[in-house]
């Protein structure tokens, strides 16, 4: 057993406090966990069940910034991940704050990428679009699934045609130079090679 000898409310968070253990800093507890269990000072408790409260407590902090991160905008289990590692928690806490989080469906990577792609596609080709997807940490099987099932060939290729049409407005595509130029964007906003081709080729006649 060890003594709880001093618990003070942090200057910077009401909401967390400072336990003191035989007199010396222990760790940071949840102000609602604190009064749940009834830590104060003078309070004898079992290390190993006082190490359960701080678990419980960093769930519980955990929990209520991640929701705070995720309101308003969708995040990638990654992001999440990612987010909470700054936050410097262990992994056991964030494991369960990911769990918890995908059960509630505050996180979904497959919704991601339907409202990633919903938001870009007028932007980006399909090889752009999967790229930026990987950078944000969804796994190539959800991104396998959705562009196998949903893209739809033909809209791809008005998307690029638009795009195409406008970077060309005020070029001379039977200069050789405009047309590389023109290839090499549409290459870097992610379409394919025989799409920019096409396309090309419908500027360049006139259709």
């Amino acid at each position: 057993m060890v003594t709880i000898t001093k618990v003070e409310i942090q200057k910077n968070n009401d909401q967390k406090v400072n336990v003191y253990v035989d007199g010396e800093y222990y760790n940071k507890l949840h102000l609602d966990t604190c009064v749940k269990y009834g830590i104060k000072a003078g309070k004898k408790v079992d290390l190993d069940d006082l190490h359960s409260i701080i678990l419980e407590s960093e769930k519980l902090l955990a929990l209520n910034l991640c929701a705070k991160y995720v309101t308003g905008a969708l995040k990638t289990r990654k992001q999440v991940r990612d987010y909470l590692k700054k936050k410097e928690f262990e992994d056991e806490i964030i494991l369960h704050v990911l769990d918890k989080l995908t059960e509630y469906k505050y996180i979904d990577d497959k919704a991601y990428v339907s409202a990633y792609v919903a938001s870009y596609k007028s932007k980006f080709g399909k090889n752009k679009l999967i790229q930026n997807l990987r950078t944000k940490g969804v796994s190539q099987d959800v991104i396998d699934e959705y562009f196998d099932n949903l893209i739809d060939c033909d809209e791809d290729n008005d998307i690029c045609y638009n795009i195409a049409t406008k970077k060309a407005r005020n070029m001379d595509l039977s200069d050789i130079k405009n047309v590389q130029k023109l290839n090499r964007f549409l290459v870097g906003r992610g379409f394919d090679f025989d799409e920019i081709s096409n396309v090309i080729n419908r500027l360049r006649k006139g259709e």
